[in-house]
């Protein structure tokens, strides 16, 4: 070893053992020449100096190579065993440098490794909290990557298991299979929108995102992005069946008022046609104004940024005005409205907000009910909640209708809705109403038994 610490081989000691042996062999040849002794007995001690001496000389070779089979055995144990270890030599040891260049080596890259695992830990959990899922295949449609998102979407199970599987065995969705068919042939971006069944829900609506895997001009598969937008599908569809009810709700009145005022200006000598026209242009009208007061109405609660301050406030004299403001039209039809609160009952709430969603509970029950019968108004501890109902004797509703009462222009008889006046905003305008107190709505009805609509809200703010 020179002074560096580096390892140097040593070729002069072979050659010398060599002439160590051949000198002692030809002394004993002299020796045993100048003596005249027996020659059986000189060549059994030449042929044991000759075994002592390969003796010592294999000896030095094994002294010599032990360091090196250290080293090696420490190599191997290195190898074989698992976590963090180092090859541990004396001081002393020939081959000392060697080794600690051997840990640093190790250690470096049990840090790569560590980092690697670390990443891929990462990259997995981001994978597994995406609300997008993901699919990437190879060129032969396997799977090389999966989230649970896009697993479960589309019923391709556990996403660890399908790993490596035929993508086109496991799903047989035809516009999903086709829009794979054409990236693998192309270089450009593709989207779909695909409807997934879900059992006992509505359909998932999902739209995908598809584009080759290139890498240095030679494409690795296909990129597959899936985001759910049943959501926003549905939104659409609402905003396009508002717009739609909205231009037939304003149109059935302005066609209305055109007709009546044309048949006016034809015969304006007829005073008495001309005043029943124009009774029914000022219904007409005041109808608009009615649709156009509750749009307005509920555009400001929908619009509303934060919910409305709250106040304790007792139920029984909300409930009273609203019996006062409700009690003529009810007398009109030969109806009775009752309310049923205990008078220490209190809540946390908007007053006018609240009294504004009761008001169009009952004058809503007043519309549909039998004349002759009772309105109750009712409000109620319920567990931790206030449960305020109005209860009516009607003919009840359907319950495929129930689920969809409270959107906007929803009527389950539109020819009795218009008959009576209504703008089909009432319940939409409570539900709103509602929801900003952090509350729920709903019904309970069943055809001929008459229906009851609930509020219930937290019984304390806090």
């Amino acid at each position: 070893m020179n002074d560096s610490g580096r390892l140097e081989p040593s070729g002069g000691g072979p050659l010398l053992r060599w002439i160590g042996l051949i000198v002692v062999t030809v002394l004993f040849v002299g020796v045993w020449i100048i003596s005249g002794a027996q020659p059986a007995f000189y060549s059994l001690l030449l042929f044991a100096g000759i075994y002592v001496v390969l003796r010592y000389r294999h000896h030095l070779k094994s002294k010599a190579l032990l360091p090196q089979q250290q080293l090696l055995s420490e190599i191997a144990s290195l190898r074989e065993e698992s976590g963090h270890r180092t090859i541990q030599l004396t001081w002393n040891h020939p081959f000392k440098p060697v080794a600690e260049l051997i840990n640093q080596l190790v250690s470096i890259q049990e840090r790569q490794d560590r980092q690697l695992t670390e990443q891929h830990h990462h990259q997995q959990v981001l994978l597994n909290n995406m609300s997008e899922g993901i699919v990437a295949l190879d060129n032969d449609q396997r799977i090389t990557g999966i989230n649970p998102a896009a697993a479960s979407w589309l019923n391709l199970g556990n996403p660890m298991r399908v790993q490596g599987e035929v993508f086109y065995t496991r799903c047989r969705h035809p516009k999903l299979l086709q829009l794979i068919e054409e990236l693998t042939s192309s270089e450009t971006f593709k989207e779909t929108y695909l409807r997934l069944e879900r059992e006992g829900a509505e359909d998932r609506v999902v739209k995908v995102k598809g584009s080759p895997l290139i890498d240095r001009d030679q494409t690795l598969g296909v990129l597959l992005i899936l985001q759910d937008v049943t959501t926003l599908r549905r939104l659409e569809t609402l905003r396009q069946d508002f717009v739609a009810n909205v231009t037939h709700e304003l149109r059935t009145p302005l066609t209305a008022i055109k007709g009546y005022a044309e048949l006016m200006s034809d015969d304006p000598s007829d005073a008495e046609q001309i005043r029943s026209f124009t009774e029914r242009i000022l219904k007409q009208s005041n109808r608009m104004i009615s649709i156009i007061d509750d749009l307005l109405a509920l555009t400001r609660i929908e619009s509303a940024e934060a919910q409305p301050a709250l106040q304790k406030t007792e139920l029984r004299p909300l409930l009273e005005r609203v019996e006062n403001l409700c009690e003529e039209q009810a007398a009109i039809r030969d109806l009775q409205i009752e309310v049923d609160c205990e008078e220490t009952l209190q809540a946390d709430i908007h007053p006018p907000l609240l009294e504004q969603a009761l008001h169009n509970l009952v004058h809503n029950a007043i519309k549909y009910t039998y004349p002759g019968t009772l309105i109750t108004l009712r409000a109620r501890a319920a567990g931790p909640d206030i449960r305020m109902e109005v209860i009516d004797q009607g003919p009840g509703i359907p319950e495929t209708d129930q689920s969809r009462l409270f959107e906007r222009f929803y009527r389950v008889d539109k020819a009795r809705s218009r008959s009576v006046g209504g703008t089909g905003l009432g319940l939409s305008i409570v539900k709103h109403i509602v929801l900003l107190h952090q509350g729920n709505t709903g019904v309970d009805s069943r055809l001929g038994k008459g229906s009851t609509f609930w509020i219930s809200l937290p019984a304390d703010s806090e």
